[in-house]
């Protein structure tokens, strides 16, 4: 949604070609910016669909350990970092205290599930194979987000180069 409502909707160009190609996603994306939580009752599924699981194993084999190898560098306190992916490596990317931040707050979020939810998102990570990446640092905390309004508050840090070493 957001790179359509962003990039696509509200830049003239896009936007034009998208009222003249393709009207019903236009009006999608309008609906979606006007939709309000507190005007919804949304119902979850009671499992997660199995549809799904290829995105968490994706996501446990290269969202996960890019978030740990950032974390490394932040603990290090480098400004960049390299991570291999897929045996494709990555140098020089930039290192991002928020980053941490997410990893930090997908623990805490685990962490503070009741039992049986926790067995059933364990289940899945375990069958996707993104377990173990998911656990390899567990317990990094991250002070990023003192005033509670990551990622989009202006009391929020920068997202990179705050780092003087």
């Amino acid at each position: 949604m957001g790179p359509y409502l962003r990039h696509f909707s509200m830049d003239p160009m896009p936007a034009k070609i998208m009222r003249e190609t393709a009207p019903h996603v236009m009006e999608w994306i309008m609906r979606v910016w006007n939709a309000r939580a507190s005007q919804m009752t949304p119902t979850l599924p009671d499992s997660l669909p199995e549809d799904v699981w290829p995105l968490i194993e994706e996501i446990g084999k290269t969202h996960l350990p890019a978030l740990n190898a950032n974390a490394e560098a932040v603990k290090a306190k480098q400004k960049t970092h390299s991570v291999t992916l897929e045996g494709y490596p990555y140098e020089k990317l930039p290192t991002s205290e928020y980053r941490l931040w997410c990893l930090s707050e997908l623990h805490r979020h685990y962490h503070a599930l009741a039992s049986q939810d926790k067995r059933s998102v364990d289940q899945v990570l375990q069958a996707t194979g993104a377990k173990a990446a998911f656990l390899q640092l567990d317990g990094i905390g991250s002070d990023y987000n003192a005033s509670g309004t990551a990622p989009f508050g202006s009391q929020s840090k920068s997202v990179f180069g705050h780092f003087n070493g």
